[in-house]
């Protein structure tokens, strides 16, 4: 089973043509809301978002965000978190790519940090990127242990 959970741009089935899809389920994001009642379409917004998302037209009083376009990138600081293997690694970079176009900071948190290969490692030392920290696939098995144990505690009580 190959379950590709990235939100951004889940693009698995290009590495794997003969795969089928056997369950799908949509992803929402949040988009930011013009209240045209209070909007002075001065055109603020529209200099401010730099994936072109927004389109406001003064004469006509129309502000609108293209949803499609929207990356919600209002935040100050990005954390991305990947894990040490080729798909990791390929969506790091797509990532990387647009926050440096919109010249946002960020960092790396490495996920499974003791799987996977040292490729992810040696792209983040050439790019300049800073790792934030690393979180090992044990301590992911522990939390999901203590998960599992905790909702059995609720079943049993």
């Amino acid at each position: 089973m190959l379950v590709d959970c990235d939100v951004e741009e889940p693009n698995d089935i290009l590495f794997f043509p003969d795969a089928s899809i056997v369950h799908q389920s949509n992803v929402t994001k949040e988009i930011p809301f013009i209240d045209t009642s209070k909007c002075i379409y001065c055109r603020k917004c529209v200099a401010y978002c730099e994936l072109n998302a927004i389109v406001v037209i003064p004469p006509v009083k129309f502000a609108e965000i293209n949803a499609s376009l929207c990356h919600s990138c209002g935040a100050d600081y990005i954390i991305l978190v990947t894990e040490p293997t080729p798909f990791g690694l390929h969506d790091l970079k797509l990532m990387v790519q647009l926050l440096r176009e919109i010249e946002k900071p960020f960092g790396v948190v490495i996920n499974k940090a003791n799987l996977g290969n040292q490729e992810i490692y040696d792209y983040l030392e050439s790019e300049g990127i800073e790792l934030l920290t690393e979180i090992p696939e044990d301590i992911n098995r522990a939390y999901k242990k203590l998960l599992q144990t905790l909702s059995l505690k609720k079943l049993i009580s």
